[in-house]
């Protein structure tokens, strides 16, 4: 059993800011986990960007927009747990925060809650692939208010806002997310999504590859977990 298993999650998450605030001494030159930040800022030179984060976890730990909110990016972060937005509040109090789930229309869903709190999902598949691993707990299972992306998009985007960055991580629902925002109007120049069973011998495989590549989006990079998509510019 890991130490983080037995700290409850308010506390971990103080662990955590703790752990960034005195490893600032020490050059880091990325937050996320694989180096998606690196990849994703190749992209842009603007200083004043706007990202969406659905499934946002945490203000720095492994997060793909803390080094854009660094160099002045804001942006929209979106996560059902209460304990994740309390942080985003706190650290990003000029972001758009919202304690939310996505979805494929309004409803409830059972959202899953585990002692690795990068873990939590919708998804009953994913639950049960967590629960399968001796280190992992299931601790509570909570009823979350869920919205389409496009409605949770057409309420808070600020108005003539574009979309600059996308970063999509919840753990198993990555499809249902994407199909449930109008691309019409809605449509970022790159996007970060997690596939881990993305196969760079067989994309097409992929329904995430297969979706965006039809919504006018390239392969830029895969990070072994991450794939990074660039619109295709006509």
């Amino acid at each position: 059993m890991s130490l983080s298993s037995l700290i409850p999650e308010k506390y971990l998450f103080r662990l955590i800011d703790l752990k960034n605030i005195f490893g600032r001494g020490f050059a880091k030159t990325h937050y996320s986990q694989s180096g998606e930040d690196i990849l994703v800022g190749k992209l842009f030179t603007k200083k004043d960007g706007f990202y969406v984060d659905v499934g946002a976890y945490h203000p720095e730990h492994y997060s793909n927009t803390y080094l854009l909110w660094k160099q002045g990016w804001r942006g929209m972060n979106i996560d059902p747990n209460p304990e994740s937005i309390s942080f985003f509040k706190r650290r990003r109090s000029q972001d758009i925060n919202l304690e939310l789930g996505v979805s494929s229309e309004n409803k409830e869903l059972a959202y899953y809650i585990f002692n690795h709190k990068s873990c939590n999902t919708f998804s009953r598949e994913q639950k049960e692939k967590m629960e399968k691993r001796s280190y992992i707990r299931l601790l509570e299972t909570r009823t979350v208010p869920c919205l389409p992306l496009r409605n949770i998009l057409a309420r808070h985007l600020p108005a003539g806002v574009q979309i600059d960055f996308m970063n999509i991580d919840v753990e198993g629902l990555d499809i249902e997310v994407l199909a449930s925002n109008d691309w019409d109007r809605f449509s970022p120049t790159v996007i970060a999504i997690e596939d881990v069973n993305f196969s760079v011998e067989k994309p097409l495989e992929s329904r995430v590859y297969a979706f965006l590549t039809k919504k006018g989006y390239r392969l830029f990079a895969f990070t072994g977990m991450t794939l990074i998509f660039k619109q295709v510019v006509n």
